[in-house]
């Protein structure tokens, strides 16, 4: 598994919209499938008329999808590490959603903080610890 940190200053803006998975499994007032793999065959297909929701798709996910050719320099940085060393990112896959009107892949804004958190330090970023276990004790 790698983690690959992208500059988008350095990308064409208008090929970056919101990642596929970000808005199948958010609660987008839409009839398209009923499981995860559906929508985000749908979404995937249909990108394009979702580029509003590129803000979201970075604030709440910290990912966002690139429709062309990535330059090799605006990579910035490549993280890799084992899955079995990381299963905690697995209990944050955006597997669940809130049935409350807007784009939430999350159960509450915590959840999001937390796997942001979690992935800034596997990708040996620089995070606040204590925010990270305050967290988890109180979600936990």
């Amino acid at each position: 598994m790698a983690l690959i940190e992208i500059d988008i200053n350095s990308l064409e803006k208008d090929k970056l919209y919101p990642d596929e998975d970000f808005l199948a499994l958010s609660n987008l007032p839409c009839q398209i499938g009923e499981t995860p793999e559906e929508r985000t065959k749908y979404f995937k297909e249909n990108l394009e008329s979702y580029q509003d929701y590129l803000k979201d798709s970075l604030q709440k996910m910290g990912n966002c999808c690139y429709l062309g050719i990535i330059p090799p320099a605006a990579i910035s940085r490549i993280t890799k590490w084992c899955c079995n060393e990381v299963k905690i990112l697995n209990k944050w896959s955006y597997k669940d959603v809130d049935k409350k009107d807007g784009v939430v892949p999350f159960h509450d804004q915590e959840e999001g903080q937390i796997l942001r958190l979690l992935t800034q330090c596997f990708a040996k970023r620089e995070f606040q610890l204590d925010e990270l276990l305050f967290l988890c004790q109180k979600k936990f």
